[in-house]
């Protein structure tokens, strides 16, 4: 389902600092992987200059239980008989622009780097994130394997900087967020707040 971008809540200053559209998937070898070199140097290089590896990324899945009510979390304990394959980075020249893959992860982020940066608006980020995702599955397919989407998500991260009288230390969370009921005296480095 389509959201008319005229309904979407748009801010004059937003606090965003990254945008992250994301896929996972199955289909792709772990040899189609290790070939993503090729992948970035004969269709994303021109865009995405940059090329690192950083670890990997396990992807949160959900599992509904019927009802659209979420199961929960478990604990998962895995012996593998090799080291994880890494997570490709591939970045812009300007560093705002990041596309990153692995054997079963795709992401599109965009990144505020100066403060100068302006957020391009979530129809920009769809459309960068179908733009990239196509390339990748048009090089997996060339490849006689299939990426086949099992999830999709979108993150946003945003950094609220205090305001007098509302909030002033990470302690009062509770003031902007109504769901951190607690309150605390104790002296807090950060507050992350995540919803599935």
């Amino acid at each position: 389902m389509r959201v008319d971008s005229s309904e979407i809540v748009t801010f004059v200053d937003p606090p965003v600092v990254e945008v992250v559209a994301a896929v996972s998937f199955s289909g792709m070898s772990n040899a189609t992987f290790l070939s993503s070199g090729d992948l970035w140097r004969s269709r994303l290089q021109a865009g995405f200059p940059s090329l690192e590896l950083q670890g990997s990324n396990d992807p949160q899945t959900e599992t509904f239980t019927g009802e659209g009510a979420v199961a929960p979390a478990g604990f998962a304990f895995t012996v593998l008989q090799a080291p994880p394959l890494p997570r490709v980075w591939m970045t812009s020249a300007d560093g705002q622009e990041l596309l990153q893959l692995q054997s079963n992860w795709f992401a599109a982020n965009w990144r505020k780097v100066r403060p100068e940066d302006e957020y391009s608006r979530w129809p920009g980020r769809l459309k960068a994130f179908e733009r990239n995702w196509a390339v990748v599955d048009q090089w997996v397919s060339g490849r006689g394997e299939r990426a086949l989407p099992t999830q999709c998500e979108v993150t946003y991260i945003n950094h609220i900087t205090p305001v007098a009288g509302l909030w002033e230390e990470h302690k009062d969370s509770h003031r902007m967020f109504k769901t951190a009921s607690f309150k605390t005296r104790l002296e807090m480095e950060s507050f992350s707040w995540q919803t599935h």
